[in-house]
C-alpha cells in the first residue's frame, strides 16, 4: 500500500513523529504542528491514510482496505527513521495508532492520543448493521451513515450550531473546514466497516497478553463529544490501553475545547503540553 506522505528531515533528530490525521481530512492540516515538532530537533513523518488526501485511489474518496494494510503501509514507513518513535494520532487516527501499537509494539516508543472516541451505543449490532448494509457496495459513499454520525455528535451541541460545530469551538477553523475540498466527505461503506473494526480492535478484541513501559498521553477538549464523557467513554478508553501499558497514563483535559484541539483556541497550550510531554519522556 502506498500512503502520500511528508518527511521533514532533521540533522540529529531527537527521534520521529508520526502523524496520523483522523478521519475526512488530509496530513496537510497538521503543517503547523509538523512544523513546530520540527524546529524543536524533531523528525516529522505525517501520512494520508487510504481514500484521504493524496492516498484517494480511483476517486473514492474515505475508501479504507483492512486495519491491517494500514498499520503494516505505516511501519514500513516508519521502521527506518530515527528513533524514539512517537507515534500521535487524532480521533480515527488514534484509534489507528492505537492498533499500530498492538500489531508492531517493539516500534512505537511514545503515543499521543487527541479526540480518542469511544465506541459507539449499541456498538455490535452497529457493526453488523453496517456490514449488512455494505454488501455489494462496499465502495459506494455511505451517506446515510455519514449523516446519521453527524447527527449524533451534534447533539451536544447550543442551538443554532451547525452540524460540524463540534469539531471546534473556532469559527475560522471550522470555516477552513468546510471549505477545503479533501475534508468532510463520508468514508465508503466498507470505509466504515474498517472503522468498526478498529473500535473492535481497541474496546473489544482480546489483544495479545504484552504489557510496556512506553509514556503515553492523552489529549481532550472537554466539550468533545467524541469521547462520550456521559458514558465514561473517556475513562474506558484509558483502562483499555492501560491494560498493556505499564506506567501511568497522563490525560489532559482542555476546558474550552472541542474535537480539534489542535486547532482550537486553546491549541498553543495543547502543542506546548506536547512538546513538553514528548521532552520529559525522552530527556530532551
Amino acid at each position: 500500500m502506498d500512503l502520500k506522505h511528508t518527511y521533514i528531515e532533521t540533522p540529529q533528530a531527537l527521534g520521529t513523529v508520526l502523524i496520523i490525521h483522523g478521519m475526512a481530512e488530509h496530513r496537510k492540516r497538521y503543517q503547523h504542528f509538523a512544523s513546530q515538532l520540527s524546529q524543536k530537533g524533531y523528525a516529522v513523518l505525517s501520512v494520508d491514510l487510504p481514500g484521504h488526501g493524496e492516498s484517494i485511489t480511483n476517486n473514492q474518496k474515505g475508501h479504507l482496505e483492512s486495519v491491517e494494510a494500514m498499520t503494516d503501509a505505516l511501519y514500513t514507513l516508519l521502521e527506518p527513521l530515527p528513533e524514539p518513535h512517537i507515534v500521535f494520532g487524532h480521533s480515527m487516527g488514534s484509534l489507528v495508532a492505537r492498533a499500530f501499537f498492538y500489531h508492531h509494539p517493539q516500534t512505537v516508543d511514545a503515543l499521543i492520543l487527541s479526540g480518542s472516541p469511544y465506541k459507539p451505543a449499541g456498538f455490535k449490532l452497529l457493526k453488523r448493521g453496517i456490514s449488512l448494509l455494505g454488501l455489494g457496495r462496499k465502495t459506494k459513499p455511505a451517506l446515510f451513515i455519514d449523516s446519521m454520525l453527524n447527527n449524533t455528535l451534534a447533539k451536544s451541541l447550543p442551538k443554532g450550531s451547525s452540524k460540524i460545530d463540534w469539531l471546534s469551538n473556532n469559527k475560522e477553523n471550522v470555516q477552513a473546514y468546510l471549505n477545503d475540498p479533501l475534508c468532510g466527505f463520508p468514508l465508503t461503506y466498507q470505509g466504515y466497516d474498517v472503522l468498526m473494526d478498529l473500535f473492535y480492535e481497541v474496546y473489544d478484541k482480546d489483544q495479545l497478553p504484552f504489557t510496556s513501559d512506553i509514556p503515553c498521553l492523552f489529549v481532550i477538549g472537554q466539550e468533545d463529544p467524541c469521547p462520550d464523557f456521559k458514558r465514561d467513554g473517556f475513562n474506558q478508553a484509558i483502562y483499555h490501553l492501560q491494560k498493556h501499558i505499564s506506567i501511568p497514563i497522563r490525560a489532559n483535559i482542555y476546558e474550552h475545547s472541542r474535537h480539534e484541539v489542535l486547532n482550537d483556541d486553546e491549541k498553543e497550550r495543547v502543542t506546548k503540553d506536547i512538546l513538553l510531554f514528548i521532552n520529559e519522556a525522552f530527556n530532551a
